[in-house]
């Protein structure tokens, strides 16, 4: 039994194809061993004998809590990824479980989602780490300055006897004065900082992790994606006269992958500030060498070699930072925002249907229970209010596999406050308040007087409306537009009228729109897609499941505009 799981063991942490698991990670697998070792005792099977069998796997896995299911059921999955000659052993397929699968979905749905943080608490936080990186990026450079002389006048100290450093240190080894001498005293006390060698380390960490928030904040990543960033990942380029920031990482959840994020200058700012630090910490170890690709944006302050020993490099590894957001939440005064009545008011807004009151953490009166993933969960949410962002956008933004957890994170945006409608100078005001416009006018001009056959189930609809003389009242659409009653999208096959965020095109390409009940059809449009799509299969490999799925959505496109040329006497 022992040695089964030590080759699970093995094999998860040594074969597993992807990121490299934390040790806290692995060391919280022991419960999940212990589960299938005591299962298979009760029933006087083996491991081997337990993870071939369904039945057996299934009554396992059924007999837990959901939360324990799930956390079994994950660590399964996992040998996924290691390739077959690797394997300690056969696996029957775990995602056939049906009960099993039902269950999880069932305790998934009645889970309480994170919240959204309310308007005025986010702005507060928005408002907060900006001014706190512009600080830090104005003097992040006389700060380095500074922690050089620190780090010398330390070293030169410490060759000193124990004794010596404390009767005959010189008044210019004082850190008090060396603070006073780079006029940083502002600095420690703006972090609440002890001028004292403790106190420059607590400095140092509390900057990183603000610049983690800050890449939080306005990227909506992760904490491991922010995490596991490396240096130099900030990324800066110059298009229609305007600065574009993006950021580069990975993802961490399923199918690992690269990646980029779209941030602001905030965001590109903190990943400047950390990077700075981290190559000063990696400068001040001894006889080290390496590829500044391979370092993490965040270092161990621990490598200065300040106060204890610097920990031992294995395979010119550096490891990143252990902000832990609990610890470093604690020290930010700011984070400290008491929840009102119009805070509650707002979430009521978003979800009517959770006790908000029910749930002590959110009483009026105590400060907001931040958690880190609350601000992906608010930037979905506000994103997706504003209008200004789509929701494949939005998708591509959180790093989602599917468009459905996307609609999960913005779920009650349609109730909830319009960050950027109250300032009427900000280009997102006027470009939301003209938007409506100028989709009544593309609706006007492009569909109800265009001469085109209209097909599609709204096509048909407004020709039986123009061909019974229904006068086109242009003032009148403008309005219905404005009121929500009515909405136009362009899309590659004519157009769409949908009030709702398309969910049809997230599971299948753009045949979708074929059957769809508002979706309207233009010929033109119809034969250039069937032009494209035709080349596309040309250069596919005809033995692929990629050439048949295409060659399937090309005959159905082709059918479509043979209905179409039939119904209009047109010849194809």
């Amino acid at each position: 039994m022992i040695s089964s799981l030590k080759k699970l063991i093995f094999a998860y942490i040594w074969y597993r194809n992807g990121k490299t698991y934390q040790v806290k990670n692995i060391s919280n697998l022991g419960s999940t061993l212990n589960i299938l070792a005591r299962y298979c005792t009760e029933f006087n099977i083996t491991i081997p004998e337990l993870l071939i069998s369904k039945q057996h796997l299934n009554n396992c896995l059924m007999s837990l809590k959901p939360g324990t299911m799930y956390d079994v059921r994950r660590f399964l999955l996992a040998f996924n990824d290691v390739d077959n000659e690797n394997k300690p052993f056969e696996f029957c397929d775990i995602k056939k479980l049906t009960e099993m699968n039902t269950t999880l979905i069932n305790y998934r749905n009645n889970l309480k989602q994170f919240p959204p943080i309310p308007p005025r608490i986010y702005l507060s936080y928005i408002n907060s780490i900006t001014s706190d990186i512009k600080v830090l990026f104005e003097n992040i450079d006389i700060f380095l300055q500074f922690m050089l002389e620190i780090k010398s006048k330390y070293d030169e100290i410490c060759k000193l006897s124990h004794n010596s450093r404390y009767i005959h240190t010189p008044t210019e080894y004082n850190i008090s004065n060396i603070i006073k001498k780079y006029n940083l005293e502002f600095i420690f006390d703006y972090f609440g900082a002890n001028t004292n060698i403790k106190g420059i380390l607590y400095l140092i960490n509390s900057i990183l992790f603000r610049c983690r928030l800050a890449i939080q904040v306005f990227t909506g990543m992760r904490i491991d994606e922010a995490t596991n960033l490396h240096i130099h990942c900030g990324q800066i380029y110059h298009k229609n006269g305007q600065n574009h920031y993006i950021i580069n990482g990975r993802t961490t959840k399923l199918s690992e992958r690269e990646a980029k994020w779209v941030t602001n200058e905030v965001g590109y700012n903190a990943t400047c500030i950390s990077s700075k630090i981290s190559l000063f910490i990696v400068n001040q170890i001894e006889d080290f060498s390496y590829e500044v690709h391979n370092l993490p944006l965040f270092v161990r302050t621990s490598y200065l070699g300040i106060v204890r020993i610097s920990p031992r490099i294995e395979n010119s590894i550096i490891l990143p930072a252990e902000l832990a957001p609990k610890d470093e939440m604690k020290k930010i005064s700011w984070l400290n925002v008491m929840i009102t009545k119009e805070d509650i008011a707002e979430l009521k807004k978003i979800d009517p249907f959770r006790a908000w009151e029910a749930e002590s953490k959110f009483d009026i009166g105590q400060y907001w229970p931040l958690q880190t993933h609350q601000f992906r969960r608010s930037l979905a949410l506000y994103a997706s209010r504003s209008g200004l962002v789509s929701l494949t956008s939005l998708r591509r933004q959180l790093q989602h596999l599917s468009t459905q957890m996307t609609l999960y994170y913005s779920r009650g945006s349609a109730f909830a406050q319009d960050l950027v409608s109250n300032d009427k100078s900000h280009f997102a005001a006027e470009y939301q308040e003209i938007q409506n416009y100028t989709q009544a006018l593309d609706y006007v001009n492009l569909i109800l007087l265009s001469d085109n056959k209209l097909f599609g189930t709204q096509g048909r609809i407004i020709e039986n409306n123009i061909k019974n003389n229904i006068s086109i009242d242009k003032k009148e659409t403008v309005r219905l537009f404005k009121l929500g009653q009515l909405a136009y999208t362009e899309t590659c096959l004519g157009g769409c009228t949908t009030l709702e965020v398309c969910t049809q095109r997230s599971t299948r390409s753009l045949v979708s729109c074929l059957s769809c009940e508002n979706a309207i059809i233009k010929k033109d449009k119809l034969e250039l897609v069937i032009q494209a799509q035709t080349k596309l299969l040309e250069k596919v490999d005809v033995n692929s499941l990629t050439y048949r799925t295409e060659k399937q959505d090309l005959q159905l496109l082709e059918k479509y505009l043979n209905v179409y040329n039939s119904k209009s006497g047109d010849v194809k």
